[in-house]
């Protein structure tokens, strides 16, 4: 009778406890996907003589009209001390071909943060910058993959935890 009580007793609580395990998984396991067919995410708009950007037809465009370096940036949360994946395409449509575009994450400041660049001209790089130091990954290499001016390219990044020094990189890709 014990035993039948006790059993009944474990089997209620496993009941009870799997929608949480459940629900905390769901909030491990996290999947943002940004289509720019909507401005979910708040993306920045705005036109000046300097610089834009607009959200049209599925795309999230950016142009710069000066010289100068220019970012444009969304804040995602993302657990950096997890394993996690960032997929982007990216189309450079005019403008010269050896300045870098491309995704930047891990960002604190402009001293410390992670970089995935390419260039229309077929270059890409990957480094960070950690306390102001600049750090090569992949020094500016040239690759036959990487598309020029007006064609896609998608860029990947695969980060696992651990590995040494507590990071590594378990794949760089560009498609």
């Amino acid at each position: 009778m014990l035993n039948r009580l006790i059993k009944k007793i474990l089997l209620l609580l496993l009941f009870l406890y799997s929608p949480l395990i459940f629900s905390q998984n769901q909030l491990i396991d996290t999947t943002i996907v940004e289509e720019f067919d909507n401005n979910l995410n708040e993306w920045s708009e705005w036109q000046s003589d300097e610089n834009g950007a607009t959200l049209t037809n599925g795309n999230y465009n950016v142009e710069n009209k000066t010289t100068e370096g220019r970012a444009y940036w969304q804040t995602f949360q993302v657990d950096l001390k997890s394993d996690y994946s960032i997929e982007m395409k990216l189309t450079q449509t005019a403008g010269t071909d050896n300045n870098g575009y491309g995704l930047i994450w891990g960002f604190e400041d402009w001293n410390n943060y992670n970089s995935f660049l390419i260039t229309p001209n077929k270059y890409f790089y990957i480094g960070s910058s950690e306390a102001g130091t600049a750090n090569e990954i992949q020094p500016d290499i040239t690759n036959n993959n990487v598309k020029g001016i007006g064609e896609v390219n998608i860029i990947k990044i695969d980060w696992m935890i651990p590995g040494k020094n507590g990071r590594y990189r378990k794949t760089w890709d560009q498609k």
